[in-house]
This record gives C-alpha cells, sequence and structure tokens, in this order.
C-alpha cells in the first residue's frame, strides 16, 4: 500500500507500506497524505488534543482539554475553524460570559456545554450565561432541560399554562381549589380593611390635632418603624440580584417570601395565574396599573371621608 491510498485521517510516510492514523494533537482532511496537520495551528486555536472515536478526519477533529470548550469562528475563509476557550473568568470583548460553567469533561463544545444549577442561557448555540432569580427555578437537569417543572422562558421565570406563581417563587400546578382560595383571600383583605379602618377611625377621633401632628404620638411611632422595617426588608430581598451572587438555598427562600409579602406581591398571594394567563408583560402591566388604581380609590375615600365627615 502506498500513501495515495490513505483516506482522511491516516498518512504513509515516503518508506511506509501502511496507513497510520493522525497521532493526538492532529487531524489530516485529506487523502494520499504523507503527514498530518497540527490542530493548534490549522484546526482549533489552543487545541493540543484530537478525538480518539475515530481517525481524526476534520478540522473539528480537534477537540478542547479538560477546563476549555470550544468555540467556533464566525469567519469561514480563516485557516482555523474554531478555538478553546477557559470557562474561568468572565471575558466582555468576546461577549462570552463564562460564569456558571461546568468544564470537567475533555471535548466540550458549545452544544455540550453544562451549568450550574441557579444559571441560564437561551440556547445551546448560545454563551450568553444569565443568573436566574432563584436557584431552584434553573436546576439544570441536563442540556436540554434547564428549567424547573412547570416553569418556561426566559432565566425560567415565567409558568406554563395550569401553573402559579406561588410565594416561595416556585410554579406550583392550578388545583380546583386556586380561584375559590383567591376570592377567600380578597374577601379577607377586604374584611380586615374594613375593620382596621374602623379602629383607626375611632382612634383618632380621640385624637386632637396637635396630637396628630407629634412626632411622639403613637400613631406617628409606629408608621416610622413600619416604614423603616418595610425598606430594610426590601433592600435586604434585591442583595441577590443586585450584587449577583448565590445565597444559601434558605436564605434564598426565606427572602423570597419575604420580598412577596412586602412588595405585595399580589400575583403570587392570590394566585392570578390560574384564573387568568399570566406573562412578563401581563404582569408588568398590572404591577404599573395597581398601585395607580389603589392611590386612586384612596384618594376617593380620603375625599368621601371629609364630605361626610362635614354633613
Amino acid at each position: 500500500m502506498v500513501c495515495e491510498d490513505c483516506p482522511t485521517g491516516t498518512y504513509s510516510g515516503t518508506k511506509s507500506s501502511s496507513c497510520t492514523s493522525c497521532e493526538n494533537g492532529k487531524f489530516n482532511d485529506e487523502v494520499k497524505q504523507d503527514s498530518c496537520r497540527s490542530c493548534d495551528k490549522f484546526g482549533v486555536k489552543n487545541s493540543f488534543a484530537s478525538s480518539s472515536d475515530s481517525p481524526p478526519s476534520s478540522k473539528l477533529s480537534c477537540i478542547c482539554s479538560k477546563g476549555d470548550f470550544r468555540v467556533l469562528l464566525n469567519s469561514s475563509s480563516a485557516v482555523l475553524v474554531a478555538e478553546c476557550q477557559p470557562c474561568e473568568g468572565i471575558t466582555s470583548d468576546s461577549g462570552i460570559s463564562k460564569e456558571g460553567l461546568i468544564c470537567n469533561e475533555v471535548g466540550l463544545t458549545t452544544e455540550t456545554l453544562k451549568l450550574s444549577p441557579g444559571y441560564w442561557r437561551s440556547g445551546n448555540s448560545s454563551v450568553k450565561i444569565e443568573m436566574c432569580e432563584n436557584v431552584g427555578d434553573c436546576p439544570q437537569k441536563n442540556v436540554t432541560q434547564q428549567c424547573a417543572d412547570g416553569q418556561e422562558g426566559p432565566i425560567c421565570a415565567n409558568c406554563l399554562p395550569g401553573h402559579t406563581r406561588s410565594v416561595s417563587g416556585g410554579c406550583e400546578e392550578c388545583e380546583e381549589t386556586s380561584s375559590s382560595n383567591m376570592l377567600m383571600l380578597l374577601a379577607c383583605l377586604i374584611l380586615l380593611s374594613v375593620i382596621l379602618s374602623r379602629v383607626l377611625k375611632r382612634k383618632l377621633k380621640n385624637t386632637s390635632v396637635a396630637d396628630y401632628h407629634n412626632k411622639k404620638h403613637w400613631a406617628n411611632r409606629l408608621k416610622t418603624k413600619v416604614k423603616i422595617l418595610s425598606s430594610s426588608f426590601q433592600i435586604v430581598c434585591e442583595f441577590a440580584a443586585t450584587l449577583k451572587v448565590s445565597f444559601p438555598p434558605v436564605f434564598s427562600g426565606f427572602t423570597k417570601w419575604v420580598s412577596t409579602i412586602v412588595q405585595f406581591d399580589f400575583i403570587s398571594i392570590g394566585s392570578f395565574g390560574c384564573m387568568m394567563e399570566t406573562n412578563y408583560y401581563g404582569s408588568l402591566l398590572l404591577y404599573t396599573l395597581a398601585p395607580i388604581v389603589i392611590t386612586l380609590l384612596l384618594v376617593v375615600y380620603i375625599l368621601l371621608g371629609k364630605v361626610m365627615h362635614r354633613r
């Protein structure tokens, strides 16, 4: 046998009568060759190994070592078709966000990348890694299933049809009692508001104008403490998103539960997702209009109270 008979992935020396597979770190994408080419110089930059499953017959037979992953280059005319990128650190210049990657295998590519729980990417061709709001939203069961059961969308923040956002932050399957529970919750809130307004009205009736404007009065002190407590909880609940850090699951779950209550996340509290289809834009519209409507109702209530008081 002479070198002219050797297929791709193999070569034959000038004095050899048989074909030999290319050495590790080299490839051959042409027939009738007496040598193989270097992966690092002619195939994949920073690649010093080639696949052992079959003879390395193309440039993409060059693989990356553990701790790196292969990224295809955009230029089709270049000698190199890809390069090996390190998994550690973040390189903003190339637009690749590497936080949350798991690179504990040899030969990883953009398509086969694995992510740590709590991270998400838009598809197996994307190298832009995003941090999820809750670690439990993105458990990363496998390459194709990034979201938890009942969740979908960017950073797994949306609930599937038939599911609703719970107080703890995940998506729960709707039950037949969800609608009745929400109506019961609304009824309890209305009843509680009526009782509180009656109590406050009696308290303020026995309070003079001077006491009402006195900063040391119990009502003003209570209002100040409630504001400070609410603001403190709101700040603490935004630590993870602002600082982009992952807290322990117990603390994350607690802050999510407190955030739902303090920030009046009535979509989660009232299980609105079981009564109507809610997506990101619908939720945004609801959160935008709800404070305006509540403010208008409070203004009408105050004005009606003044009119009734004059009579």
